[in-house]
C-alpha cells in the first residue's frame, strides 16, 4: 500500500493506493487562503495527518502496511527547497 499526498495552492488531497496503482480511497480538504500565516506549514501538516488517519481508518488499514508515501507540491522544487 502507498499514500499519495497532493499539496495544492488551495487544497490538500490524500489517497490510499494499492499495489496495482489503483486509488482505493481519497480525501480532499480546502485550505484557508492565508499562506502568510507563520503557522501555515503546521496547518498543512495537521491536515495531512488528519487525512491519512481518515483514509486508513475508512479502509481498515494499519499504518505498518504503508510502504511508500509520495508528495506533490506546486511550483518548482530545487535541491535547497524544503517540503
Amino acid at each position: 500500500m502507498k499514500i499519495g499526498i497532493d499539496i495544492g495552492g488551495s487544497h490538500v488531497s490524500v489517497g490510499l493506493i494499492d499495489v496495482y496503482g489503483r486509488i482505493l480511497c481519497k480525501t480532499e480538504e480546502n485550505l484557508a487562503n492565508d499562506s502568510k500565516d507563520s503557522n501555515f506549514g503546521r496547518i498543512i501538516l495537521d491536515v495531512i495527518i488528519k487525512q491519512i488517519e481518515e483514509v486508513l481508518k475508512k479502509e481498515k488499514i494499519d499504518i505498518t502496511k504503508i510502504s511508500l508515501i509520495g508528495i506533490a507540491v506546486p511550483g518548482m522544487v530545487s535541491n535547497t527547497s524544503i517540503v
